[in-house]
């Protein structure tokens, strides 16, 4: 009797020890989250929302992040102010607070830095600079009032700095959601199915992907953060491909980077816009599955239309890597889809619901 109590309290401190350290990452960022100012996030948020922040006041940074989708939007690209269209995917903000760098090539290390990139790119929010940015921002007494508090004076007036520092703020607030793969990974044994497990095995063995995206008893981000290569999309350049590397590297950062949403070509070329490197060319920062479900279409071009295409697509790239086919049956395929689909929470009609009324209040109470 004492040895069979001896054990079982041993099972139940074992699985206690693992839900810790699979919820760890989400609690660190929920915790950091904590430790903002609420007011700052809440002030974060209502920019995220404002359409007043893009040239022709058409778009807001939720445009192209919506909260229903895990902050992507749905599209292969998105669109932005006066109807131009970029050349890379809106990826999912979800957890973007642990992440070291920023951009499916890196070019910025930080949320306060990232947020720049949209709001002055002509393709994207399209603002002409500072001065446009700060005019639209004191249109609104209530973004005044609040930027004076935070400074602690009613004489401050709003700065750029304090607009994209309340926005990254609001991007930190944006922790992991707790998933039935959390629950699993931390001693639920009912909360994948069958099939789902069959994925998971397959996902941390044959199949390979736990190499890039990352998933042991410490980390259940489900990336490295770390740049890969994709062949995905290099077609683009064509020929082309190293004539335009060499055009590159006669051109300044700014220039390089200005070309990366006006030009597929460019883009295809992936994190060596920014470095320069060889070793980087065609290499991409390795995205989340987190919520993945739900930021359909794939890839930093959005050529992939499903989850399962993206599976498949992924299959196929690692045997070429690899030198000889990767063989998986068809069942073996829906199952790392289902596997991959548990990493996205269960969200009920009422919690969409609620959502999009919040949403809707913030745009309907931001100006007085």
């Amino acid at each position: 009797m004492i040895s069979g109590s001896i054990e079982n309290a041993s099972t139940v401190l074992a699985v206690a020890l693992k839900a810790c350290a699979i919820l760890m990452l989400s609690t660190r960022m929920a915790s950091a989250a904590d430790a903002m100012d609420p007011e700052q996030i809440m002030l974060g948020r209502e920019l995220f929302f404002d359409k007043n922040l893009s040239a022709d006041r058409s778009i807001a940074c939720s445009s192209c992040h919506m909260e229903s989708r895990a902050f992507s939007d749905g599209k292969r690209v998105s669109p932005g102010a006066s109807g131009h269209s970029g050349t890379r995917n809106a990826p999912s903000l979800r957890g973007v607070g642990a992440y070291r760098q920023l951009f499916w090539d890196g070019r910025a290390d930080t949320l306060e830095g990232q947020a720049v990139f949209p709001l002055y790119s002509p393709i994207e929010m399209g603002l002409s600079g500072e001065a446009e940015l700060l005019s639209r921002v004191r249109e609104n007494r209530g973004y005044v009032r609040e930027f004076q508090r935070l400074a602690g004076t009613e004489s401050a007036t709003p700065t750029a700095a304090f607009v994209v520092q309340a926005l990254a703020a609001y991007e930190r607030s944006l922790v992991p959601r707790t998933t039935p793969l959390d629950d699993y990974l931390a001693g639920n044994e009912v909360a994948l199915s069958p099939e789902a497990k069959s994925g998971l095995a397959l996902f941390r063995g044959r199949a390979g992907c736990s190499t890039c995206h990352r998933l042991d008893d410490g980390d259940a981000s489900l990336t490295d953060n770390q740049f890969h290569e994709s062949s995905v999309g290099v077609r683009a350049a064509g020929k082309r491909f190293p004539a335009l590397a060499l055009q590159l590297t006669r051109m300044s950062l700014k220039q390089r980077l200005d070309l990366i949403p006006r030009d597929s070509r460019v883009a295809a070329l992936g994190r060596f816009v920014v470095t320069l490197e060889p070793k980087d060319m065609a290499f991409f920062r390795t995205p989340s599955l987190r919520e993945a479900k739900l930021t359909a279409p794939y890839m930093h071009d959005g050529s992939i239309r499903s989850l399962q295409e993206a599976v498949d697509v992924e299959l196929y790239y690692r045997g070429l890597q690899q030198g000889y086919p990767v063989n998986f049956s068809l069942a073996e395929r829906r199952d790392i889809r289902l596997f991959i689909e548990s990493a996205t929470p269960a969200v009920s009609s009422n919690e969409r619901l609620t959502s999009q009324r919040s949403a809707t209040f913030i745009v309907s109470t931001r100006h007085e």
